[in-house]
């Protein structure tokens, strides 16, 4: 049987920092919504993360160097958008 995703709107609901904007479709069997954050960032996140609470914010609470840590090569939950804004800010080509 094919799992349900949630169809549930949540436009202009909020949720810690973030604020339901439109649905992003479905991805590893999970609602995605992008959702506009206080800070003025938009991002992407799973429907069921931000629904019980495991995700509050785009991540703009968190040190630079906790979410893109790119001398030690690791990632942290880090969007295309801040990995390219990080390389561009560091003179780096992509």
């Amino acid at each position: 049987m094919p799992q349900q995703h949630d169809q549930t709107d949540i436009t202009g609901q909020r949720f810690g920092k973030l604020v339901g904007v439109e649905t992003a479709g479905s991805r590893r069997g999970r609602t995605h919504w992008l959702f506009n954050c206080d800070c003025g960032e938009t991002v992407c996140k799973s429907l069921s993360h931000v629904k019980l609470g495991t995700v509050k914010s785009c991540g703009c609470g968190k040190s630079k160097s906790n979410a893109i840590n790119l001398n030690s090569g690791r990632l942290k939950q880090c969007t295309d958008e801040q990995l390219m804004a990080e390389v561009k800010r560091r003179g780096l080509s992509a």
